[in-house]
């Protein structure tokens, strides 16, 4: 690897930053060839980030791990500078905020 030429975390075999077209184009052609990718549905690079933030709190939970406790890992792993802008994505899963709104109930009182 030649001395690297940018500060970007992902580099070309030059040196220099990796472009986005490139890895979209790669994600374009596996997506098609492995038959996720039709005219009715265009997956994104994005997609996968998104399942990440998603599926990652729902397994700890179904392992039996303190979601509070584990979030701000999730959260450096995506690069937030808080972990509440990391639970944000809890609001696109109903099987997390079922027990979000047990812990609401819990810590403040409510009706169940």
């Amino acid at each position: 690897m030649p001395r690297p030429r940018s500060g970007a975390f992902f580099l070309s075999s030059a040196g220099t930053p990796v472009l986005a077209v490139g890895p979209r184009a790669t994600f374009r052609e596996i997506t098609t060839r492995i038959g996720v990718r039709t005219e009715e549905v265009h997956p994104r690079i994005h997609d996968l980030r998104h399942r990440f933030a998603v599926q990652t709190p729902i397994d700890w939970q179904r392992s039996g791990m303190n979601i509070d406790e584990q979030i701000t890992t999730l959260s450096t792993c995506l690069g937030h500078v808080s972990p509440a802008d990391t639970y944000w994505y809890s609001s696109a899963s109903p099987e997390l905020m079922a027990p979000a709104a047990e812990r609401v109930a819990d810590r403040f009182g409510g009706v169940r």
